[in-house]
């Protein structure tokens, strides 16, 4: 009995020795990501899969001005009028439940935050438009489902 008593002290003992020391590792060089530079175009109104083009507001507006201007130069665009033949029905803060503004593009992928925004009601022709901004520099036309 005593035998094994000492087997397994002197098997603690050996075991509890100092563990060796971590060799250091270097980590690679960072290699800077390139910021990106494209810019989205302008996409035919008959491509729905397609990103929401930038509509940058004019400089100088602030306000509901600027989030309807916005609005109106996108459906304009779209429309293919002129911006003046368009009016501004309702401007209507919105917090739109992710990036795409509440029109989401099949396929596409979009990041998951609230983004809060507006829905502008215009009217051309005759004919009520709704469209969806970001309140600063995007204005998506939501094609109806």
């Amino acid at each position: 009995m005593r035998w094994v008593a000492l087997l397994c002290l002197a098997v603690l003992i050996c075991g509890c020795g100092a563990l060796p020391s971590p060799t250091p590792t270097v980590a690679p060089p960072a290699t800077p990501t390139p910021a990106p530079t494209a810019v989205p175009t302008r996409v035919p109104m008959s491509t729905p899969t397609s990103l929401p083009p930038f509509t940058p507001a004019a400089p100088g507006l602030s306000g509901s001005a600027a989030i309807a201007q916005l609005a109106v130069t996108e459906l304009a665009g779209r429309l293919n009028v002129k911006a003046t033949d368009i009016q501004v029905k309702s401007v209507e803060p919105v917090d739109w439940p992710d990036a795409s503004l509440g029109c989401p593009q099949p396929g596409m992928m979009y990041i998951q935050m609230i983004t809060p925004g507006y829905k502008v009601t215009l009217s051309a022709g005759g004919k009520d438009y709704v469209v969806h901004t970001d309140g600063k520099q995007r204005a998506v036309y939501c094609l109806p489902k």
